[in-house]
């Protein structure tokens, strides 16, 4: 209840108590106060009151002025208004709503029906392993797609709310040289809110490819991986091992991003990662991170650097950069494909490396707690 302020008033006095009781039953809040308008918190909002939900309160404040002076008593309508309350995750107080921030499964135990604003994230594919080809050079695995990002505002009944989120897809080894092809990596895993009837999914990030021969049409071109949202969740591009003649390594596409394709490899670098997102769901949040869905780079053929990623995405492995890089936790970002093999014996030897793993997903539920 606010309260506006009285002409030549040093401060105010608030007093609360339950509305079945006598004026005996009076507690004051925080002593005299200077606010000059002023609200009496709920314990929601993190006060030290020890209010009941849905229960009926009566309100009084009165000014002090100079030399001890106070005003009558004015009494505040009481309200039996219930304030939305739930169960579960990491929970943040943020202004006037609750918070819950779920890294892994768990249930949302919504105590009364309210309207809650939720962000998903499907957990990140697994970067594919690079290849290598006898006495020459192998291409680079694709990077991992990033997980599909679902914002939304919806009236949800007071039920207990099951809580799934997404694993990170596994990266794909690299060529063991008894087989040419790298090691495709695994799709993340969908994160998803159901009450049994009613379901909001986000599907995991496609599997990164691994680098090597295509078995029905020979050596494949580093190909851009797909879009998250709207082409298989990410489903990365195919990377090659390398030309017999002439021999050339050859870099892989990266993965799919939320908002934006994959880069095709560029002779012997792997393509970048395509964008992600970030959310305003989650902007003032401290628990979460910052940007979600993006793709992983490609790895670089044997002579290539890895292609870059960014919001969440892990970068592919290739010159300067042996190892692949992960997807970021709690992103949805896709895992790096790991660089590729080289068995040229007048240029050395490096064996063709793993993909990286995609990120875990993320489920975000808050709703207004006044």
């Amino acid at each position: 209840t606010a309260w506006t302020s009285a002409a030549n008033a040093t401060g105010y006095e608030v007093q609360y108590k339950p509305a079945s009781s006598d004026d005996t039953a009076y507690q004051t809040v925080g002593g005299v106060l200077s606010a000059a308008t002023l609200t009496l918190p709920i314990d929601g909002l993190g006060n030290a009151l020890a209010l009941v939900n849905d229960a009926a309160y009566d309100v009084r404040v009165r000014a002090h002025g100079a030399g001890g002076t106070t005003s009558p008593w004015v009494t505040a309508p009481t309200s039996t208004t219930p304030i939305a309350t739930a169960s579960g995750g990491t929970e943040e107080i943020i202004g006037t709503e609750r918070v819950h921030v779920f890294t892994t499964g768990g249930t949302f135990a919504l105590a009364i029906a309210t309207t809650v604003t939720h962000l998903m994230v499907g957990g990140g594919g697994g970067g594919g392993g690079g290849s290598h080809y006898a006495s020459s050079q192998g291409g680079g695995g694709t990077g991992g797609g990033g997980g599909e990002v679902v914002t939304g505002s919806v009236g949800r009944a007071a039920v207990d709310w099951t809580v799934t989120v997404g694993t990170g897809g596994t990266g794909g080894a690299g060529s063991d040289k008894s087989a040419w092809n790298g090691v495709t990596g695994t799709k993340g895993g969908d994160s998803s809110l159901s009450d049994g009837t009613s379901t909001v999914t986000a599907r995991g990030g496609g599997a990164g490819i691994g680098g090597g021969i295509n078995a029905v049409s020979g050596w494949t071109d580093g190909l851009p991986g797909y879009a998250g949202g709207t082409s298989g969740s990410g489903n990365a591009g195919g990377g090659r091992g390398e030309t017999p003649t002439p021999s050339v390594d050859t870099g892989a596409g990266g993965g799919g991003g939320q908002t934006g394709t994959g880069s095709a490899g560029g002779g012997a670098a792997g393509g970048a990662g395509g964008a992600g997102t970030t959310s305003a769901v989650t902007s003032d949040v401290v628990t979460a991170p910052s940007a979600y869905g993006g793709g992983g780079g490609g790895g670089g053929g044997a002579a290539g650097t890895g292609g870059t990623a960014t919001q969440g995405g892990g970068a592919g492995a290739g010159v300067g950069a042996a190892s692949a890089g992960a997807g970021a936790t709690g992103s949805g970002g896709g895992g790096g494909g790991g660089r590729g093999g080289d068995d040229d014996p007048s240029g050395g030897t490096t064996d063709p490396g793993a993909g990286a793993a995609g990120g875990s997903g993320l489920v975000v539920l808050r709703y207004s707690i006044r």
